[in-house]
């Protein structure tokens, strides 16, 4: 059995819901405690819009309930509003991510090699997006080093080939310019 190391070892409860819940703890958390700052906030204004149109009911009593709604819709309307904009805001900080690394993800599905442009600077999911990065720059090098290899056997064995050898050495030339094609142009 592996040993955790003594910096890593943590609470059974903390260990729980971090193993369960808490998967990228400082994206969690930070958007909870907004979701619970803006519910809060948008709570605080209907409750004050409430509790004025209460006022003004008991200080009136020709009001009528019907009012009283008309009054508590245009504070409803603005928080509602609100709270929509403030939830596209913060989805597109993840939805544009994903359809970034959905593009790069269809490229590699169609074997090419594509160059990812950076996520702006208030975009979620930073770490994956620069994990898929360091995976496709792998790959880049891997083909660059088969590239290379292939070039070299293709090189000795066209120097030593037979009329017979001639629709192998086609295949491992089209073979080397694929891998060319994906990694871009020669270097070094």
């Amino acid at each position: 059995m592996k040993s955790i190391p003594s910096e890593r070892r943590s609470s059974p409860v903390t260990a729980f819901f971090r193993r369960k819940y808490l998967i990228d703890t400082k994206f969690q958390l930070r958007y909870t405690l907004t979701m619970l700052v803006v519910w809060t906030a948008s709570a605080a204004v209907f409750g004050c819009a409430l509790a004025a149109a209460l006022i003004k009911a008991a200080s009136d009593p020709t009001l009528t309930s019907a009012a009283v709604g008309v009054f508590l819709a245009g504070p409803s309307l603005l928080i509602f509003g609100a709270l929509f904009s403030f939830g596209i805001l913060l989805t597109h900080r993840i939805s544009g991510p994903v359809y970034v690394m959905t593009r790069i993800v269809d490229e590699l599905a169609r074997g090419e090699l594509p160059t990812p442009r950076a996520l702006r600077k208030r975009d979620e999911l930073q770490g994956f997006f620069r994990r898929l990065g360091e995976a496709i720059e792998y790959l880049r090098s891997k083909e660059q080093r088969e590239a290379a290899v292939l070039e070299q056997a293709l090189e000795q064995l066209q120097s030593r080939a037979r009329p017979e050898d001639a629709e192998l050495l086609n295949g491992l030339t089209a073979l080397v310019e694929t891998k060319r094609r994906t990694v871009g142009p020669k270097t070094g």
